[in-house]
């Protein structure tokens, strides 16, 4: 429905443009407002976005995603040793599961974790504070090219947007991307002195830390912009190059980590490290499916495969925003041809480019809302251009969208603060139960095995989370239980998760009671065949002989 009211108001706007013949004088005004009604409209604005950025940060998603779990041991680590979970002195790039993980989140955390512990809110703090940091770059950039009001305008847009809202209360490495190229293309396009261009290579920079596929985005990007600024002489050679200067130097450590990885270099394991990854990540980059990975651009529309990246009925943008950002789309690609005719330069052609990167992308892997993340500040931008012309041409229809917003963002919040926690009680790779069942484990006695049969992804990342158990203790008594692809589990100190072949007296077992494979099943049954107790904690039940346990669990 939302799509259908969206399309209709478009080819209402489209209709209403084609009998203009002159462009209003007003599309080009820049009108600044009242300041004092400004600064009042802006801390509105601001508080808004801060309290939909922390309010129930711990409680929403029901726990913690696998990466937020590893990413948060790693940022223990370094905080408090100066080390990985894996004892490497500052990784320039993760090792994580195996498949390697962005540095500069983990890095983040450890300076929120030095300051609140080892906690969700120090987990997922870069990740809000990042965000809201590009809705002010967001605003400044606007009302920079297009005036205060409509700054306002596009920070509202980045405020209430479904993906904008989830991603930044979630602290996964990639999520930074968006948040920094907004910040970067800022500082770029306000850029006029050297110094200017040095600050935003060095933004740039930085951000080849936040996600590996910014690897490819951002060459494209750079490439694009860059010609096109010298073009229209909105920057000079001399600009580009003190732009380009603190790029390179930053991304040589990640060049010698690919080098490293493609076996052309030896690892640096000392005051810093550049690994070797155990599952180094090259065959995501698909170059046989181009035409068929082009389906994928309206999944990432919509909301993609993960609950945790977006909400169906709301989809990324909201449903209904869709045909205003293909609108949008349509309407940058003709500022950039006339931009390029008139040699003037042109805000759309910076987001167009910041697409265009990003489809380019898209044609040579497989992607998801997460993977591709930065692409939806060019949508938003889009959207605004729609909204923007739409006010110019066709108030009645820039009044419609708007209640539109005002009513489906109500919705949006409600649902996603209210109900959300409640419909989606178990996500993919999140889990709630493991960390509090870890901490009451510590209660039993603590000369026994304990065997957890856990039933998620890496188990014993969330003990070693929940214990905070120091890494150099950790890699003392690891040793590898099955490794079988993403399912690679350590073993350490007195636990172990593989059950053993037959009862072992004298142990702990924690078991999924949802498992449904026969052999756990019969575990069970032997298990309460010798007259194991067992405590029902969440999902799991925790079994134990009778006379050896130590405090009753809460």
């Amino acid at each position: 429905m939302q799509i259908v009211v969206g399309i209709c108001l478009c080819i209402s706007f489209i209709n209403f443009i084609k009998r203009k013949k002159q462009v209003s004088h007003q599309l080009v005004s820049k009108r600044k407002g009242h300041p004092k009604i400004n600064v009042v409209v802006g801390i509105i604005l601001v508080c808004f976005a801060v309290f939909t950025r922390l309010y129930k940060i711990e409680e929403l998603l029901n726990g913690l995603h696998v990466d937020e779990v590893g990413m948060g041991y790693d940022a223990f680590c370094i905080a408090n040793y100066g080390v990985d979970r894996y004892l490497h002195h500052f990784p320039v790039y993760m090792i994580n599961f195996g498949g390697g993980q962005s540095a500069l989140y983990t890095y983040l955390a450890a300076i929120m974790v030095k300051i609140l512990g080892l906690n969700t809110l120090a987990i997922r703090l870069p990740g809000v504070i990042l965000s809201l940091t590009s809705i002010l770059a967001g605003f400044f950039l606007i009302q920079k090219t297009h005036g205060v009001r409509w700054g306002f305008v596009f920070m509202l847009l980045m405020i209430i947007c479904p993906w904008h809202v989830m991603q930044s209360r979630f602290g996964l490495d990639c999520n930074l991307l968006s948040s920094m190229i907004m910040i970067s293309i800022t500082l770029l396009v306000v850029s006029k002195k050297w110094w200017q261009y040095i600050l935003a290579g060095v933004s740039f920079g930085i951000t080849l830390y936040t996600y590996a596929l910014s690897y490819i985005i951002l060459p494209v990007f750079l490439l694009f912009s860059s010609s096109y600024m010298l073009y229209v002489k909105k920057a000079r050679w001399k600009n580009i190059l003190f732009m380009a200067i603190p790029i390179v130097i930053l991304a040589i450590p990640l060049i010698w980590m690919l080098l490293v990885n493609m076996g052309y270099l030896e690892q640096i394991d000392g005051a810093i490290s550049i690994l070797k990854l155990p599952d180094f990540r090259t065959g995501e980059l698909n170059f046989a499916n181009i035409w068929g990975n082009l389906g994928q651009f309206f999944t990432i529309l919509t909301a993609g495969s993960f609950v945790y990246n977006a909400i169906p009925q709301f989809g990324t943008i909201y449903l209904f925003a869709i045909p205003l950002a293909i609108v949008g789309i349509g309407i940058a690609i003709k500022d950039t041809v006339i931009s390029i005719q008139k040699r003037k330069f042109s805000m759309s052609s910076i987001f167009l480019f910041l697409w265009l990167a990003n489809m380019v992308l898209m044609l040579l892997t497989s992607v998801n809302v997460n993977k591709i993340n930065s692409i939806y500040i060019a949508l938003l931008y889009f959207i605004f251009l729609s909204l923007k012309n739409l006010y110019h041409y066709f108030k009645i229809g820039f009044v419609g969208i708007s209640i539109l917003y005002f009513v489906v963002a109500i919705c949006f919040f409600q649902y996603y603060f209210c109900q959300y926690e409640k419909d989606y009680p178990q996500i993919d790779l999140v889990n709630e139960d493991v960390i509090p069942l870890s901490r009451e484990i510590q209660k039993l006695d603590k000369n026994k095995t304990v065997y957890m049969h856990l039933n998620i992804h890496q188990p014993w990342i969330y003990v070693l989370y929940a214990m905070q158990i120091s890494p150099y203790e950790f890699n003392e008594g690891k040793r590898e239980n099955t490794i079988d692809g993403w399912n690679n589990n350590y073993a350490f100190g007195r636990y172990e998760f593989e059950l053993p072949e037959e009862v072992q007296d004298n142990s702990i077992y924690v078991i999924c009671e949802e498992e449904t494979e026969e052999e756990v099943k019969s575990f069970i049954q032997e298990l309460e065949e010798k007259e194991y107790q067992v405590e029902h904690y969440g999902r799991y039940g925790i079994y134990y002989e009778i006379n050896h346990y130590v405090d009753k669990l809460q």
